[in-house]
């Protein structure tokens, strides 16, 4: 390691203790954007952490990407520069859950599975539905907009994120919505961040409006010879009283992956 990324690690140290500041390569090889690996990566375990790291980069001009379950980092315009990781996985908790207000308050690290592992045992569930549950994080699916087909019955990302709290590149602590359904004060800055992979600000709060398990649910597979016939049973359940919560149209491989 050179003597530049030592005082680095050594600086960043300061402010989330040496323990939690990785620069092996080994370890910043899962970090990789791109073909561009991070000088270091940092695992904050608080809002005040991250703040304080993000005034020492702007100070510094050095560039930060945000990470949680890395199941998204493939995805946009490659970072033209990348000095720091910025995981965030490690903030992984529930901060309010109200099951009878069907409300919810969580930091941007915990995994999809794991939140909806909780939720069902109240008999809700949040529909967001991504591949890769185990490892995506809350965080990363709204920072990616990674909806689901699920969107369909119940809306997407921006129809039931009630609130966002989150640090700008400045450091500076924000928040935007509320923590309750019937929230109508200001504006829906929190919708901006839908989709920005983590360009505009760190995530550090979502707030969420949960949705209650159906009853039962089942799934039936159609086979079609023709695309054309496929499209006209998906149009003719449309303009029948049936609502199903997915139709989804597949090709004969995806369809194996049903059928195995």
């Amino acid at each position: 390691m050179s003597q530049v990324a030592v005082s680095l690690a050594s600086r960043l140290g300061e402010f989330v203790g040496a323990g939690r500041v990785l620069t092996d390569p080994a370890s910043l090889a899962a970090y990789e954007v791109d073909g561009r690996r991070p000088s270091a990566a940092l695992l904050p375990g608080s809002v005040a952490e991250i703040a304080e790291i993000l005034r020492f980069a702007s100070a510094e001009r050095l560039a930060v990407v945000p990470v949680g379950g890395k199941t998204h980092l493939h995805i946009g315009m490659p970072p033209h520069r990348y000095d720091l990781a910025l995981d965030v996985s490690g903030m992984n908790r529930v901060l309010a859950y109200e099951p009878h207000d069907l409300t919810l308050g969580v930091e941007p690290g915990i995994t999809y599975a794991e939140l909806d592992r909780s939720l069902r045992e109240k008999g809700q569930f949040l529909p967001l539905s991504p591949p890769f549950a185990e490892r995506a994080t809350l965080g990363g699916i709204v920072a990616a907009a990674a909806d689901t087909p699920l969107r369909y019955a119940h809306g997407t990302t921006r129809d039931f994120l009630l609130g966002v709290e989150f640090v700008t590149g400045e450091g500076i602590i924000s928040k935007s919505g509320g923590r309750v359904v019937k929230n109508v004060t200001g504006y829906d800055l929190h919708k901006l961040l839908i989709g920005s992979l983590g360009t505009l600000a760190v995530i550090t709060r979502l707030n969420f409006r949960t949705f209650p398990l159906p009853p039962s649910q089942k799934m039936f597979v159609a086979a079609f010879t023709e695309q054309s016939d496929a499209f006209a049973f998906c149009r003719a359940i449309m303009e029948s009283p049936l609502q199903p919560r997915i139709v989804d149209v597949l090709n004969p491989g995806a369809a194996g992956l049903f059928a195995a």
